[in-house]
């Protein structure tokens, strides 16, 4: 708790207190000083107290943990807000600079699948599944999904085989982009030739006139 509140704590503002403490969090509206106005968060209704007064008192509170307590720029009450209740809003500012995660590349497995259209690879596979399978148990459906999964793959890995994907495939794909840009430079060049060609000639004929 800061040093800004108001009002007598009873056993309820002790065991909140406790609470607080038993899982570090902090009050945000006891940490910043405000008149006494902007820190009460409940009024009595019709009850005055012994001057014959309101009784005013904090009892409402926002909680965060105290880690995040250099985030919090302010925390107060709000008076004259349109509401059915004889408690007043609490509000608190934040200054949170959210760091986007990326996530990682997830690598796959790529299998030979287009050995299954053959009946003897097939059955092949379907067995060695069963077998896989058969030798475990499971205690749950999440257990169950990852032994399908693992004797899916072990099953792919024994009998399909992975994909043979080429290295030099980016290569190729630099020699294409090589050529093509070439193409282009090529292209442009005998346009050029041909313009200063064709203007080689209007000036010829420009002058036989």
């Amino acid at each position: 708790m800061g040093r800004f509140g108001r009002g007598e704590m009873n056993t309820n503002g002790e065991h909140l207190l406790d609470l607080a403490a038993r899982h570090d969090l902090v009050l945000t509206n006891t940490l910043f000083q405000h008149k006494h106005a902007h820190r009460t968060t409940w009024e009595s209704p019709d009850k005055p107290n012994a001057n014959n007064k309101k009784v005013r008192n904090q009892i409402d509170y926002i909680l965060v943990r105290n880690y995040h307590r250099i985030f919090i720029n302010d925390s107060r009450s709000y008076s004259g807000m349109m509401s059915f209740s004889d408690h007043r809003l609490v509000m608190a500012k934040f200054n949170i600079n959210w760091q986007r995660k990326t996530p990682g590349k997830i690598k796959t497995r790529k299998y030979d699948i287009a050995k299954l259209k053959l009946p003897d690879v097939r059955e092949k596979y379907q067995k060695r599944v069963k077998e896989l399978l058969s030798s475990v148990e499971a205690r749950s459906d999440q257990e169950s999904w990852n032994n399908i999964t693992e004797a899916c793959h072990k099953a792919s890995e024994e009998i399909l085989g992975k994909i043979k994907t080429s290295r030099n495939k980016k290569a190729v794909e630099n020699e294409e982009v090589k050529k093509m840009s070439e193409n282009r430079r090529k292209y442009v060049w005998i346009s050029m030739l041909q313009k200063i060609l064709k203007r080689g000639r209007n000036c010829k004929l420009r002058g036989m006139k």
